[in-house]
C-alpha cells in the first residue's frame, strides 16, 4: 500500500508491527527546462536510517530547504544521466555539504563520465571537498544489484534514451537469522522511449515512477526526443503489476496536468500526478495506519 500525505502536518500510528519508515518526496517534475511553479526531475528517499537521493536537478538545494529535508543526511546519490535536468544542480550541493565541513562519505552512482565532471570543477575552481565520494559508474553494467545497503539493494534498469540512462530499483531488505527476503519496492524510471523489456525488472513495485513527458496526442515528438507519453506509462504500470503508478517529467508546455492523469489512468487504475513536496509512503499490507 502507498499512502500520499503532505510533507508537513500529518502524523502516522502504526500498530500491528512496527516497520522502518520507507518514503519518497516529490522534489522536482518538469522536464528539459523549469518552469514558475515545477522544478527539474529529483526524488528523496528515505529507507529507514538510508537518505538517498535520486537524480539532482537545477534548484534542488532549495527544495531541500523548503521542505525541510537536511542534505547532511544524504549517504547515497543515484544520477540517471547527463542530460543537465537531472544533475545540473549536484555540484552546488556537493560543494555546500563541504563548505558545511561534511566528514561522512558519499556513495554516488551515475554515469562514468560524472566522475571526471565533478573533478574539473574541482580543478578549475581550486576546490576541495572535506569528504570522501565513492563513485559507483552505471556504464556498460547488466540490469542488476549496483549497491547493498544491508537492509536495502539498489538495482539498476537500463532505459532506452538519446543516451546511456539508468533507471533506479530501491528494494527493501529483511535480514534475518535464517533467511533473506526482499519486501517494499520502488522503481524510478527516468528518460525513456516506451520500452516494454523493462517489465521484469519493476514487477510488483510498490510505488513506480515512470516517466508522463507528453500526452499521446504527441507521440511522434516522444518517439524523436526518446521519452514516453502518460498512455505508455499507464500500460507500463499495468504490465509490471504496480500497485500505484506516479508521473512525473511533465513537458513545460503543459499548465493543467489532470489530462496526463486521465490518460495514464485509462490503462491504469491507480495513478497519481508527481507534486512537488508530496511524500509517498510505503506502507507493509498488514499494518493499520491512523491519521490525526
Amino acid at each position: 500500500m502507498v499512502k500520499r500525505r503532505p510533507i508537513i502536518g500529518t502524523v502516522f500510528a502504526y500498530f500491528e508491527f512496527m516497520h522502518q519508515p520507507f518514503e519518497v518526496v516529490v522534489l522536482g517534475t518538469a522536464s528539459a527546462t523549469p518552469t514558475r511553479d515545477r522544478n527539474p526531475s529529483s526524488h528523496y528517499v528515505r529507507l529507514g536510517n538510508n537518505h538517498i537521493l535520486i537524480d539532482c536537478g537545477e534548484g534542488t538545494q532549495n527544495q531541500l530547504l523548503k521542505y525541510g529535508l537536511k542534505m547532511h543526511k544524504i549517504r547515497t546519490i543515484l544520477i540517471t544521466h547527463l542530460h543537465g535536468d537531472h544533475y545540473f544542480g549536484l555540484p552546488g550541493l556537493l560543494f555546500s555539504m563541504a563548505l558545511n565541513n561534511r566528514q561522512e562519505p558519499i556513495t554516488l552512482i551515475g554515469p562514468s563520465d560524472l566522475k571526471k565532471f565533478i573533478e574539473d570543477i574541482l580543478a578549475h575552481g581550486n576546490g576541495r571537498f572535506t569528504y570522501e565520494i565513492n563513485f559507483i559508474s552505471t556504464e556498460n553494467r547488466e540490469n542488476g544489484v549496483i549497491l547493498d545497503g544491508g537492509d536495502f539493494q539498489v538495482h539498476t534498469v537500463n532505459l532506452q534514451h538519446r543516451i546511456p540512462c539508468t533507471g533506479f530499483v530501491l528494494e527493501e531488505v529483511k535480514v534475518g537469522r535464517n533467511h533473506r527476503g526482499n519486501y517494499r519496492k520502488y522503481a524510478y524510471i527516468s528518460d525513456t522511449i516506451y520500452d516494454e523489456s523493462i517489465v521484469p525488472f519493476i514487477e510488483n513495485a510498490d510505488l513506480l515512477y515512470h516517466e508522463a513527458t507528453f500526452l499521446h496526442d504527441r507521440l511522434d515528438r516522444a518517439e524523436q526526443t526518446f521519452h514516453t507519453t502518460a498512455l505508455q506509462a499507464g500500460n507500463i504500470a499495468s504490465m509490471a503489476n504496480a500497485k500505484k503508478l506516479l508521473i512525473g517529467h511533465f513537458s513545460s508546455r503543459y499548465t493543467d496536468l489532470e489530462p496526463l492523469r486521465d490518460e495514464a489512468g485509462s490503462q491504469f487504475e491507480s495513478v497519481e500526478l508527481a507534486v512537488e513536496g508530496q511524500v509517498f509512503e510505503l506502507i507493509p499490507e498488514l499494518t493499520k495506519v491512523g491519521q490525526n
